[in-house]
């Protein structure tokens, strides 16, 4: 075996070596990327969602079908001059027989800040909702600035257009 063969399969089994860390101890994000991840997501799901509105509070809500079966659910519910509350959610697959499995849930102020502590679970959810967010124009450190508009979102990386919701 050559001294180059030798470099490349340790720097293969380095590569994997570091994607089983990152598996067993993802990177922890700060509050303020959180937030500027929650702030992307409630835009994408502003732009892209279904909308409808009950007593002055409007909804909006965009599905994406899991390749394991199932759906993650993003809904937005805002009532004027209080607050906006997003929540990420789980319906089927592992979750199914349960009503759903809550991913993320925060709640904003008019201005955009947390208004209280959000709540996340770590899991593969997130890091596959940052990949669909990328293309999307953010002022934060782990987004892409200055892109081009993305392709239609039914061709995005979850897949599948956004369904009506049901009642």
């Amino acid at each position: 075996m050559s001294l180059l063969e030798l470099k490349r399969l340790f720097a293969e089994w380095r590569m994997r070596a570091q994607r089983i860390h990152d598996i067993l101890q993802p990177p922890v994000w700060s509050p303020e990327e959180w937030n500027e991840f929650a702030r992307v997501l409630a835009q994408v799901i502003r732009r892209y969602g279904k909308t409808w509105e009950t007593d002055g509070t409007e909804f909006w809500d965009l599905r994406w079908e899991l390749q394991g079966s199932g759906e993650l659910v993003c809904q937005i519910e805002q009532i004027r001059g209080k607050k906006l509350s997003l929540v990420v959610a789980q319906y089927g697959g592992f979750a199914d027989g349960t009503e759903n499995y809550i991913w993320f849930y925060c709640e904003f102020s008019e201005i955009g800040g947390f208004l209280g502590e959000p709540f996340w679970v770590e899991g593969a959810w997130k890091d596959a909702l940052s990949m669909l967010l990328m293309p999307h124009k953010a002022s934060s450190g782990f987004y892409l600035t200055g892109g081009t508009s993305s392709p239609a979102m039914q061709q995005m990386l979850l897949g599948g257009p956004a369904r009506e919701a049901s009642d």
